[in-house]
Parts: C-alpha cells; structure tokens; sequence
C-alpha cells in the first residue's frame, strides 16, 4: 500500500501533533539538552506554518526567541517556583475543579483515556496524570495515530483517534486550559513561560473550533497552594502503542 505524506488531513495531523509536543516539552523541567530539542522543534513548525496557518506561526516563532534567549538555570529555577513545592501556579487538572469530590473521578477518568490508547504515565517518575505536559503529550500522540491511520487506509481507527481528541479536549484540556494560563501570565515574567501561556491560549482555542468541542470551563483554582504539594513533573513519559493491521 503506498502512503501518501502529502495528503492534506495527514499534514495537518502532524502539524497539530507537532504543536502539542512544543507545548509539552516546554513546560518540562528545562534542561539544556530538552531546551535544545524545544527550540529544534519550534522553529521547525514556525517555517511549516508560516504560509498555511499564520496565527500560530507567529507564537511559536516567539516561543523559539524566546527559549533561545533563556538562561537554563535562571528557567529551571523558575519552573521550580510556579510548579513545584507550593506550586504557586498549578499545572494540575484537577485543582481547578469546582467539585472537590469530583477530583479523584477526574484523575481516573484521564487515566482511563491513556490505557484506552495503550499508554500510561510512568511508574519510574513521580508524575501526575493530569499535568499540562501530559495531557498535552497525549493529544499530539492522537494526532499521530489519526495520522498514521489515515496514511494506512484505517479510517475506523483514523476516526476513533479524532473522536478521542474531541472528547478528551472537551472532558478535560479544554475545561482549564484558559484559567491556567491566565494564571500563569499573572504568577510569571519569565519570557518563555509568558510565551508558552500565549501559544496554549490561542492554539487551544483554535483547537476547540477545529474539534467542534464544548467544554464546560473552569474559571478559577480550587485547591490553595498551601494545600498543593505535588512533585515536580516531566511529560514525556507516555509512549503509544505501535499501529498493526
């Protein structure tokens, strides 16, 4: 069966794919070598989008200044601040909950979503499953999977995967993906994190009209920072399961 790369949903799959791998990359703890690969990324889907999809263009070619400029240890640092310890910014689903009971349904319901799909979070990291990072990382493996799908001829499973972005995006990143980042733009003045807020803010939102979503949102944090002691997060810990006919 020949694939063809160049079909417009598959490039567009990927291009989707690629944005959210920026997003969970970017609020990893930062390392000079993730920095690196951060910045590779970036300025890869600036050029891609540039003609075809200028709105995002332009913040991911902020972003890419932006991390380029950055100091590794003055941004570690500051990741530190906002999402560690007290977490004084939280990356966290579930905090902004309005129902406190409804909490651990949540966390089991994401969990659920990533064992459907073969994936789960890593029991060798001490991560959460409703980090920014992983749920971002989990919607670029679905574009993924729509795309290698599509490029097979597997429209059951090309369909399965965009109906999973829909309802996850609906049940749980599209709900505080926008309280989260006002949040940050508030808690933060570090150049990358004030870039990341812009490039989720307004790529999410592009993302809500593509998938035809209708997330109840959530409008503020429930749980207090003193109440927050959650450990530090890397999102590059879940990995899809391979395609087969």
């Amino acid at each position: 069966m020949s694939v063809d790369l160049t079909d417009p949903a598959v490039h567009q799959a990927l291009l989707r794919a690629g944005v959210y791998d920026i997003l969970a990359m970017g609020f990893a703890y930062p390392q000079a070598e993730s920095l690196g690969r951060l910045l590779e990324e970036s300025v890869l889907i600036s050029a891609e989008t540039a003609t075809s999809a200028p709105a995002i263009a332009g913040p991911v070619e902020a972003l890419a200044s932006a991390v380029s400029a950055a100091d590794v240890g003055a941004l570690a640092g500051e990741h530190s601040r906002l999402f560690s310890g007290e977490v004084v910014c939280s990356p966290y689903e579930t905090e902004y909950e309005t129902d406190p009971f409804a909490k651990s349904r949540q966390l089991a319901d994401i969990s659920g979503f990533y064992h459907a799909f073969g994936m789960e979070v890593s029991h060798e990291r001490r991560v959460m499953a409703d980090f920014i990072g992983i749920e971002t990382e989990f919607m670029s493996i679905l574009c993924r999977k729509e795309a290698h799908a599509a490029m097979n001829g597997w429209d059951d499973k090309a369909a399965l995967s965009s109906d999973a972005q829909r309802t996850f995006f609906e049940s749980h990143l599209g709900r505080w993906f926008q309280v989260f980042c006002t949040e940050l733009k508030v808690r933060t003045s570090a150049d990358v994190y004030l870039k990341l807020a812009d490039l989720l803010r307004g790529f999410l939102g592009m993302e809500m009209a593509f998938l035809g979503a209708s997330p109840r949102v959530l409008s503020r944090r429930m749980v207090s920072a003193s109440d927050s002691q959650r450990p530090d997060c890397d999102p590059r810990v879940v990995t899809p399961i391979p395609e087969s006919d």
